[in-house]
């Protein structure tokens, strides 16, 4: 099966299934699109937890990220669902943190991939392989290459275990030593380095901006959990803050381990973006006491600067 084209065509679907959401809301139907959602969002979770390439976890990111705001909309117009569904709500939004995304599956994957090319046939006649890849495919020890991928991956996965600020350092520490370097043990076999850094240099970007991605999407789970867990205590906006303050560690700015900012202007609950301050990921809070006075939130600009 060709995974690009079932990648994309599981976008579409997306997209198709939460246009159907949106049909049942406009119609009233909140029960109907809450289900249809819930389904559509466990299967979303399933995928980006499974065994995929890189590429198939940045698909994934795609199709939760494409989800979410449908719950947004719906805990807006229709906050009983949250009381009505709260359990299942909160285990269907469960963060898990970088964890969650089961990035090992996607470092055995890729090398799986690599592995595959270097013991293969030679493809002389496909024009798409460029020299480089040509002259490593023939020349590459590939047990010293597999050697250096295993090392890699373990120093990569344990630096996935650091908070924001350590990650980033220790990522560039990683690139230092796995990608700008080149010391007299590569010339053994130059082809091993060359190959082995053209396919990793992306992972250790400054800032890292797929790992920065997966942070927002768990942290807009953290904001939706959130939203949930006040909903179904009946919280009152005076009494948010304090509410926040006081969430659990796991329930944090993804980022910086702070809580979360309650606006109370825009009637939304945020944090913000590690590499741009002006720049939030927001998630509306739903008017339940009408005579509070507060609006129901509309969706705004996430600039703020």
């Amino acid at each position: 099966m060709n995974a690009g084209f079932w990648q994309s065509v599981l976008i579409d679907l997306t997209k198709l299934s939460v246009a159907e959401m949106r049909l049942d809301m406009q119609a009233g139907n909140y029960e109907a699109a809450y289900a249809k959602w819930r389904d559509q969002f466990r299967f979303a979770r399933t995928y980006l937890r499974g065994r995929d390439t890189w590429v198939g976890k940045m698909i994934g990111l795609v199709t939760v990220g494409l989800s979410l705001p449908v719950l947004e909309d719906l805990l807006v117009k229709k906050p009983q669902l949250a009381r009505a569904h709260a359990n299942e709500l909160l285990e269907v939004l469960r963060p898990g943190g970088i964890e969650s995304f089961n990035l090992f599956s996607s470092m055995r994957a890729d090398y799986l991939e690599l592995d595959a090319f270097l013991r293969g046939s030679f493809p002389e006649s496909d024009p798409l392989l460029d020299t480089i890849d040509r002259l490593a495919q023939k020349l590459v020890q590939k047990e010293r290459f597999g050697n250096r991928y295993a090392r890699y991956s373990q120093d990569y996965i344990r630096a996935l275990h650091k908070s924001w600020p350590e990650l980033v350092e220790e990522l560039q520490r990683l690139r230092g030593e796995y990608v700008e370097s080149f010391g007299w043990k590569d010339l053994v076999d130059p082809f091993d380095w060359v190959l082995f850094a053209r396919h990793i240099h992306w992972q250790l970007k400054r800032p890292p901006m797929t790992l920065q991605q997966m942070y927002i999407v768990d942290g807009k789970l953290r904001l939706a959990t959130l939203v949930v867990q006040m909903l179904n205590s009946g919280l009152c906006g005076k009494d948010i803050s304090a509410f926040l303050e006081k969430a659990d560690g796991r329930l944090k700015d993804p980022f910086t381990g702070k809580p979360m900012t309650w606006d109370s202007k825009h009637g939304r609950i945020n944090f913000v973006s590690a590499d741009d301050k002006c720049q939030i990921n927001y998630f509306r809070v739903p008017v339940t006491d009408p005579r509070s006075g507060r609006l129901p939130p509309k969706v705004t600009d996430a600039r703020i600067c």
